[in-house]
């Protein structure tokens, strides 16, 4: 058979993000794109670390789960998974200790499951640890390395100690793809002119949307068909600036009275939002919703007017293209990777981070310009429909895969 007409193989996937069982709140971008890649014929297994009440092993949304144990007892592996391991050493510096054992048990378990069956491509999410762990036991085994970077691995822990081991990685991955040209960015400044770096986003499901049960959800939460819906969708830490979001609220109060904010999502700092809910007396005019399942995700996100992405760093900015791809007008900060998807005027509004004060001129100037809101929510529905879907980004990683395969 002609290597180029190679049909698609089998991947082992290795990530640290990956919900933990059926309803999880933890990012779906990961089991989607191997579901993705299933239905275009690829075999897909991912191997991800263990979580307290997780499976070892299980079938979720007909994707083979491997989970490994890195630390001893049960309760004790939280390294990862909720807000991430970044921030969950932040706050809990005991977890440092658990790396030496993480990336141990991590290197092993892949050596294994490559020993196990024949993979075709390793395929990593993030470049340390996955991509780093995911070199060293495949390198000697002879089976090609595709790293993706999403942001936060390749603009974090930027001293030189840790930038060699991104470069390592880099250098021995057979291709590298990244979510946005900021991400891109940093990878090159890690490590300049990789011969096969490409700009592949995560894509979303287009959505069907229910107007009869749009417009319930906007009768629960709002007084009357004008009072301004602002909405907000992410993990509840500092960098999301939910904060900045609640103070604008609190300085629009006076100029909308009726305005009414859904804070979707969970996270460490909810407490202290709601908190900060009640010092600002804004009870009556925050709802703090929680996670919601991704197929009613689209509905909340169409019933509003306005979505905010107040973050201080963003690498791609899913929840943004899910408001667009629901009809929603963008407001967002003009950090990471966002501008590539929030063209001023154009597909949105950009503004500064930690700015409550723009972003109260930005909600007033879009609830007073229906002719702009209506503009942006018209452009950025195409940016989404033409670039960001799941289908279209699992196409492009097929065609990657098989590339890389085909001259293995």
């Amino acid at each position: 058979m002609n290597k180029q007409n190679k049909k698609p193989g089998r991947i082992l996937c290795v990530t640290s993000t990956l919900p933990r069982w059926s309803g999880d709140a933890i990012p779906h971008f990961v089991l989607h794109l191997a579901q993705d890649l299933q239905d275009l014929g690829w075999q897909v297994d991912i191997l991800a670390p263990y979580a307290s009440g997780a499976a070892h092993r299980e079938i979720l949304q007909g994707i083979s789960i491997f989970r490994f144990p890195y630390f001893w007892p049960s309760h004790s592996q939280t390294l990862c998974y909720q807000s991430g391991a970044l921030i969950n050493i932040r706050e809990n510096k005991s977890n440092l200790l658990k790396i030496p054992f993480f990336l141990v048990a991590e290197y092993l378990a892949i050596v294994k499951k490559l020993r196990q069956k024949h993979y075709d491509l390793i395929h990593c999410h993030w470049v340390i640890p996955q991509g780093f762990t995911g070199i060293l036991a495949s390198m000697p085994l002879k089976v090609p390395q595709i790293t993706t970077i999403h942001g936060s691995d390749i603009h974090s822990l930027n001293s030189t100690f840790f930038n060699q081991f991104k470069a390592f990685t880099l250098k021995h991955s057979k291709a590298v793809t990244v979510n946005s040209s900021s991400t891109r960015q940093a990878c090159t400044d890690v490590y300049k002119n990789h011969p096969q770096l490409h700009k592949i986003p995560m894509g979303i499901s287009l959505p069907v949307l229910d107007q009869g049960k749009i417009k319930n959800i906007r009768q629960k939460f709002t007084q009357n068909e004008v009072s301004p819906l602002i909405i907000f969708a992410g993990r509840l830490i500092a960098e999301k600036g939910v904060g900045d979001l609640i103070n604008a609220i609190n300085l629009l109060s006076d100029h909308l009275p009726d305005i009414k904010l859904l804070i979707l999502g969970s996270g460490k700092k909810q407490e202290y939002y709601q908190g900060l809910s009640k010092r600002h007396a804004l009870v009556e005019k925050i709802s703090f919703v929680g996670w919601l399942d991704p197929e009613v995700l689209p509905l909340y996100l169409a019933a509003a007017d306005i979505f905010v992405a107040p973050s201080w760093k963003e690498a791609q900015g899913l929840s943004i293209i899910e408001a667009m791809a629901a009809k929603t007008a963008v407001i967002a900060t003009s950090v990471g990777g966002i501008p590539d998807i929030v063209q001023h005027e154009k597909t949105g509004l950009l503004i500064a981070e930690k700015s409550p004060q723009q972003i109260m001129a930005a909600i007033l100037r879009l609830t007073k310009d229906t002719t702009l809101r209506k503009k942006l929510i018209r452009q950025g529905y195409e940016l989404v429909n033409n670039h960001y879907s799941r289908k279209q980004t699992a196409q492009k990683f097929s065609q990657l895969f098989q590339e890389i395969s085909a001259t293995a």
